[in-house]
């Protein structure tokens, strides 16, 4: 065995800052290389805009993101979301150095701070969010500045250092609130440490005048509310609306969403995600390491651990079924990441001590982890069309008449939607609004102030089982002065249904048009084909995180197209659309091999117009019966008839 230890090197020296700064310039180079142009998927189309008009985005608001991202809206080159992903790329290149920072002096080894750092900065997760518009390169920034404050307070009681901690915290949780569970057990463990320091009042309540200091961005919600826009989320001219909005009621307070998971083992789904995505950041090769660094710990540094990762899984209240579910999880688990990582450069520091191991090869791992995780990026991030969000978005824009109301549910749409607006004064013709969001009193108010010309049959849309005006009434009220086109998912809508509306397939969206109008069939089919052409490659099962969803719009869009064309062609005796629906929907099943009762039903539909006529149409018939009555639910309303058919077939 080779009988080295690692060299030591004094802390605080030049030789440590000057690599704190090469190592932070190499990051930032690579993160500028790959920095998102577009719109990536999940908030980063709000914070943008919010960043251009100063605007209020979704709770908690993000204030001190949304001011910085204004001053980097300034940059006279590049797109809008290139210039506010250009501040998350400095943030994260920040937390790369303060990690290496930290690391290096307590293991006093330049290569092992380098280690440790390479393997968070070029995590996946971590890259990608550190070149996209989004809160949490932010967030990284201010936890691994709370790992290097307490490193400095380790080695003796300075107030300076207090001081900065109260409003780098206080900072913090300007922008996110999930630096609570990272700065809190720091804090106990600094009070714990210096008990007699803390007993000075006067250097308490300065402590807590200078934590109020950091978190003063939020006071900027009153004076946004005076002046409403659609792009203000709630209304922070009250007093209890402004505390709504800083502790995420509409969320759910600690909470991802209000919605009660059903299955009341998620937390095992959750616990298994945040296992699968540490092994993914510190590499196989890491975990006898995070071991060993772990063993050889501050106890602050476990309890904080334990802490953010514990009460984060029981509380993230995300059901693991949705599509985007994993992608929301697990860009909340960058913050342990830092000490995940951390620990890898503890333990390989330990083993080193333990003369097994020439030091040397640190530097040759450094190559080869980079490469590694470059490989991970490239197949995870970068293969994923990041741009088709705003790509979507822009069609849809594109293909409505001037003056539509669109009406989106959820963020997938109407984020990229409103940056475009925003951004780029993209079509704001179009009335854009979400039916998620007319659920809530104070939207109206800002719907008003952008597009007065609207009319609201009464104070907020009526959610599931409660009260207020329907969906219904709203088109009543406004459909004579605009078209309506519906942009949700193609969810159903029973009250719709029974309307004298309809609805037919347009691209990744639905017309919505009185029963009685005539339809421009064959030129709304032949630009949705188009459309869906396009987009084709959304067909692929192999597309998963925030594109999952984009991939669900489309299979509706093609499942929509192709039901409404048999039906449409069985009622009006058109043969031609009967037999493209059928194409259409034939298709759809090899592409997505779990497809739904819907699909089947619209093809048995479709077989039985064609039995009399088509050779093989009876056997597709019975075939797609029978696959209908194995997947539908036993309450779903054709069940009885499928099976009276099937029946009847099986007999003759």
């Amino acid at each position: 065995m080779v009988q080295r230890q690692v060299k030591s090197v004094q802390t605080n020296s030049p030789r440590i800052n000057k690599t704190a700064a090469i190592l932070g310039g190499i990051v930032f180079a690579v993160y500028l290389l790959t920095l998102q142009s577009a719109i990536s998927p999940g908030d980063a189309g709000e914070l943008v805009s919010a960043a251009k008009t100063l605007s209020v985005p979704h709770p908690p608001g993000y204030p001190l993101y949304v001011f910085f991202g204004k001053i980097f809206t300034w940059i006279p080159v590049g797109t809008l979301a290139w210039r506010v992903s250009l501040f998350s790329a400095i943030c994260g290149t920040g937390a790369a150095a303060l990690l290496f920072l930290t690391i290096a002096e307590m293991t006093k080894s330049i290569w092992v701070g380098i280690l440790a750092t390479e393997l968070f900065a070029f995590y996946s997760t971590v890259w990608f969010y550190s070149t996209t518009a989004e809160v949490f390169a932010l967030n990284n920034l201010f936890c691994a500045g709370v790992l290097y404050l307490h490193s400095r307070l380790e080695k003796g009681f300075e107030r300076k250092w207090v001081y900065w901690g109260a409003l780098w915290m206080g900072m913090g949780l300007a922008n996110h609130h999930t630096l609570i569970l990272f700065a809190l057990p720091f804090l106990i463990g600094t009070v714990t440490k210096y008990f007699k320091e803390f007993k000075n009042i006067s250097f308490v309540v300065k402590l807590v005048l200078v934590g109020a200091l950091g978190m003063s961005p939020y006071l900027y919600f009153p004076i946004a509310s005076n002046s409403p826009s659609i792009l203000n989320w709630g209304d922070q001219s009250t007093a209890s609306g402004f505390l709504t909005h800083l502790l995420r009621r509409d969320y759910g307070t600690f909470q991802l969403s209000t919605h009660p998971v059903e299955d009341d083992f998620y937390f095992f789904g959750v616990a298994w995600l945040f296992l699968k995505e540490a092994v993914q950041a510190v590499l196989l090769v890491g975990i006898p390491m995070v071991i060993l660094g772990f063993k050889k710990s501050r106890r602050v540094w476990i309890f904080t651990f334990l802490l953010y990762v514990l009460v984060f899984v029981f509380l993230s209240n995300q059901s693991l079924n949705e599509a985007s579910a994993p992608e929301i999880i697990r860009r909340f688990l960058q913050a342990p990441m830092l000490i995940l990582c951390g620990w890898v450069g503890l333990g390989i520091y330990e083993y080193s001590k333990q003369k097994r191991v020439d030091p040397r090869l640190f530097r040759v791992l450094i190559p080869v982890v980079f490469l590694f995780q470059a490989a991970l990026f490239w197949e995870q991030r970068h293969e994923k069309h990041e741009r088709v969000h705003e790509d979507i978005a822009r069609t849809i824009l594109e293909s409505v008449p001037p003056g539509s109301l669109l009406f989106t549910r959820g963020e997938y749409l109407l984020f990229p939607l409103r940056y475009l607006q925003t951004a780029e004064n993209f079509r704001p013709d179009v009335k854009i609004l979400d039916l998620t969001l007319m659920n809530y009193s104070w939207y109206k108010r800002g719907v008003l102030a952008s597009y007065p010309g609207l009319v609201f049959p009464g104070e907020h849309l009526a959610s599931e089982g409660g009260t207020g005006y329907s969906w219904v009434q709203f088109i009543d009220s406004n459909i004579s002065h605009q078209p309506i086109v519906k942009c949700d998912g193609f969810a159903k809508n029973d009250e719709l249904d029974h309307s004298n509306y309809k609805t037919w397939p347009f691209g990744f969206c639905e017309w919505v048009i009185p029963k009685t109008d005539i339809l421009p069939a064959e030129k709304w089919v032949n630009q949705t084909e188009q459309t869906l052409e396009r987009f084709k490659f959304l067909e692929s099962d192999a597309i998963k995180g925030w594109e999952a969803v984009l991939r669900e719009h489309y299979l509706n869009g093609v499942r929509f197209l192709g039901s409404r064309l048999i039906v449409y062609g069985q009622a009006q005796g058109v043969q031609p659309f009967i037999e493209k629906g059928i194409a259409i929907l034939e298709r759809l099943k090899t592409v997505n091999p779990e497809e739904s009762s819907f699909t089947y039903w619209n093809l048995a539909v479709g077989y039985q117009t064609k039995m009399n006529s088509t050779p093989g149409a009876r056997e597709e018939l019975v075939k797609n019966l029978s696959k209908f009555l194995e997947v539908a639910k036993p309450d779903q309303a054709e069940v009885p008839l499928a099976r009276t058919l099937l029946m009847q077939l099986q007999k003759t």
